[in-house]
Order: structure tokens, then sequence, then C-alpha cells
């Protein structure tokens, strides 16, 4: 079947030196231009561009021109480190000229000198708070938080989302993973289970105290974040490159961006033919007997689309809890 969601890497080059992450050390070229995503299926909803850092590169709102052109019905998203405020700033009312829905995602893995020790560079907060400051006095309404859950920043989750909370945005969270293709680290070090779980059960609880169904599925997914972290995320099947895929700075296709195995590359090639070769079919049947349980947005959004009901009913059931524990990570610690 097409795909409807893609990550997108524009580029290879990154100004942040992060722990999480070795692509900043990469050696590659940025092959893909805006023209190559003319290429792209028409049948995609979700698009994140990402990198390295897009802001970094030179024609990214030729890059959003092109998606949105291409993809009238898409949603675009820029996923950015936020350490170039300035050139953010002067970017934006072009962005927008190209696509008035864009989102903007600012990572935020910890407050302070936490953020700054993740991200390798002194400022780094700083450079991000301002960052959302000029984003918010800009009244673009597309702005959210990401945060990368590691063991760096096993106990930043509550400050985080405290910040998130005072600044009117959502947070969304991922777990760290290892990946050859797009990150180039090989092992990412596990949370401190005793730090974080306590903070993540707190948080969860926050999201389902809210009057917004878009947080209680973030709750969910927060749940499944916990699971799949102390390694007890229930099986499912893997919908990389079924629903999915990730077009790297090179041109290259792979089914997400921590499986390894390419489909093919689409400077040299055509999408379909890619998609629907032999070689693909193969590597699909493999992917759906993984058993990484890797749980990300990109393939997390075909699991919720095949069982509304049975998460409907995780947050009917656990929204009923959520009223009757304290709001306190200390709480939870014993």
């Amino acid at each position: 079947m097409p795909p409807s969601d893609a990550v997108i890497a524009i580029t290879y080059r990154c100004n942040a030196r992060c722990t999480m992450c070795s692509i900043w050390r990469s050696k590659h070229r940025d092959l893909l231009t805006p023209a190559h995503l003319a290429r792209l299926p028409r049948s995609l909803r979700t698009v994140n561009i990402t990198g390295g850092e897009p802001f970094l590169h030179p024609r990214l709102p030729d890059f959003i021109s092109a998606v949105r052109t291409n993809l009238p019905r898409s949603t675009i998203t820029i996923s950015t480190n936020a350490l170039l405020p300035d050139r953010i700033r002067q970017m934006l009312p072009d962005l927008l000229i190209r696509d008035r829905r864009l989102r903007i995602a600012v990572s935020l893995d910890g407050l302070a000198d936490a953020h700054d020790r993740i991200r390798g560079l002194p400022g780094a907060f700083d450079h991000a708070i301002q960052t959302i400051e000029h984003l918010k006095q800009a009244r673009f309404r597309g702005l959210r938080l990401a945060m990368t859950l590691s063991q760096a920043n096993s106990d930043q989750l509550l400050p985080v989302a405290e910040l998130a909370r005072k600044l009117d945005l959502e947070l969304g969270i991922v777990p760290a993973h290892a990946s050859a293709v797009h990150f180039f680290a090989a092992k990412v070090a596990s949370p401190k289970l005793n730090v974080l779980l306590p903070q993540l059960d707190v948080f969860i609880n926050q999201l389902l105290r809210s009057a917004s169904p878009k947080l209680w599925l973030r709750a969910h997914f927060a749940h499944r974040v916990g699971q799949y972290i102390t390694g007890s995320l229930p099986p499912f099947p893997c919908s990389a490159a079924d629903d999915s895929f990730f077009l790297q700075a090179d041109g290259t296709i792979y089914p997400c961006n921590v499986c390894s195995p390419p489909l093919g590359n689409i400077i040299e090639d055509d999408f379909d033919r890619i998609w629907f070769s032999p070689s693909a079919h193969a590597i699909r049947r493999g992917l759906r007997k993984c058993d990484r349980r890797c749980w990300m947005v990109c393939t997390a959004r075909s699991y919720y689309r095949a069982h509304p009901i049975k998460i409907l009913l995780w947050i009917l059931a656990h929204k009923c809890r959520a009223h009757s524990k304290p709001l306190s990570a200390s709480s939870h610690q014993g």
C-alpha cells in the first residue's frame, strides 16, 4: 500500500554535538534537492523535515514549497535544535508564505545546563528559549516542544513539562534510539529507570487530567514509551516500509530512521518502482517479524490507526485512575 508518513532529512550538517547522536561527525554530502521531492507519493499526509539541522540548509524554504506544492493535503513539520534563533526568525516569514500551516518542533532536552550538556554546546538552552520567544511573538501557531529521553536527562522530564505548561506549548517525548542510518549512533545509554519512571507516571497523569483528547493520546504514547524503555512493550507488527519511510539527505530511502536495509534511492529511480519492487516487498516481510519493538512517532501512527477502540478503552480506564493519583514524582519514589 502507498505510505502516509515520511521523515525527510535534507542535510547531514549539524551545529550541535549531541550525546545521543553523532550525525555531526558525518562526512556524507547533501545530494537531495527540492526537485527530488516532486517524486514523493501523493498519499503522504505527514512530512517531518529534519537533518542534521534543517535551518542550516540554504534552500529550506524551497524544500517546504516542494512538499506543499506536490502534497497539498500533507502536514509539514520542521524539527530543529533551535541553535540559530536569528536565522529562524528571519526565515519565518518566507516559510509561512510557502506554507501557512507549517509546524515547527523545537528540541528541548532539559533546563539550562542539562540541555547545554546534552546538546554539547554552552548557551544551547538560551538559544532554544530565544527561538521559542521569537516564534511566540510572531504569533506562530504551529510551535511545539520535543524531548528525546536518554540517560543524560532522566531527571528532566517534569521540569521540561512544567516549562511547556508555562509557555502554553505541547510537549512530545520520544525515547532515544540507536541508528546507523540517521543518528550514526550504534548504541544509546538507557535512562535511569528509578529516576525517569516516577516522573513519566506523573507526566502521563497530567496529560490524562487535561480536557484535550489530543493530550490523552499523548498520554498513551508516553505510556508505551515507558514500556519501550523497560523492555516490556508488547509485540506489534512493524509498519515501517508499509505506512512510512525515512528519506536520507543522500536520496536513500530506508524503512525508517533506525532500520538499515535500503529500499532504493529517489535520486536514481522512480519512487513507485522502488516502493513496489520485489526487494522492497522482501524487506517488508522481514520487518513484520522484527522483534526490536521500536516506539517512534512515524511507526506509532499506524498502530493508532489500526487500534482506535483499544486506545479509547485504555484512555477511559486510565483517565479515571489519573484523577485519584497525586501529581508529585516524589510520592512515587520509595
